[in-house]
């Protein structure tokens, strides 16, 4: 009999500590935290598409060999051709430590842009991420792709190592680290940082209702 009374007493403080906090959070539930707004501005060195005077501007820190960055860029290819008129994408790099070929992937495209050419590598790469990713080799697929979009290659090879190539993905990382990101990907939409969408619906509405509050 006196064996099971501390069973009984655990038991008792269990349940009256439950429902409290069942209790606590029925008479104060937690209010959604508020989106996070920062002073982001379109650099000069920036990789952008659409144009200058949008009401919207898009931009995401994102990691080529992150699989997420990857299932999210044919959505935003998506909402860029249905908001083509209204929304200038703004694409930053944020390579993260634990992908070994993220930042080679990060620096081609970088090279790429040089030439004119980065958001066609920039789809490239994200299209053969399997291909690439856990490659030994990453930068002779890369020379591939990029000569089936008509890139010099030498050029190429020497933009590669260039300090105005490596120098815009460390300053990517940088900015990155002071507007909050802590994943890939991260997106902004007009300083607003989002909560990634759940689907191509989710992401157009946002859009949508930030369109409507800016005009």
């Amino acid at each position: 009999m006196y064996k099971a009374i501390p069973w009984i007493v655990f038991v008792v403080v269990v349940v009256a500590v439950v429902g409290g906090v069942v209790y606590m959070a029925k008479q104060s539930p937690r209010e959604p935290r508020a989106e996070e707004t920062y002073p982001i501005t379109v650099a000069a060195d920036d990789w952008v598409v659409g144009p200058a005077d949008a009401p919207l501007t898009l931009v995401e820190y994102s990691d080529f060999q992150c699989p997420a960055c990857a299932s999210y860029h044919p959505l935003v290819k998506q909402v860029l051709a249905e908001f083509a008129s209204s929304t200038r994408f703004v694409y930053r790099n944020y390579p993260l430590a634990q992908h070994k070929n993220a930042k080679i992937a990060a620096y081609m495209a970088g090279a790429a842009g040089l030439q004119g050419k980065f958001f066609a590598m920039h789809d490239l790469i994200f299209q053969k991420q399997t291909e690439w990713s856990e490659s030994s080799t990453p930068e002779t697929l890369f020379l591939q792709y990029a000569q089936t979009i008509g890139l010099d290659l030498n050029k190429l090879k020497a933009d590669l190592t260039s300090p105005v190539v490596q120098q815009k993905v460390d300053g990517d990382v940088k900015s990155g680290n002071s507007y909050g990101v802590n994943s890939t990907p991260s997106f902004y939409l007009n300083g607003k940082k989002l909560q990634n969408p759940a689907g191509y619906e989710a992401f157009k509405a946002l859009l949508i209702a930030e369109l409507v509050r800016a005009r």
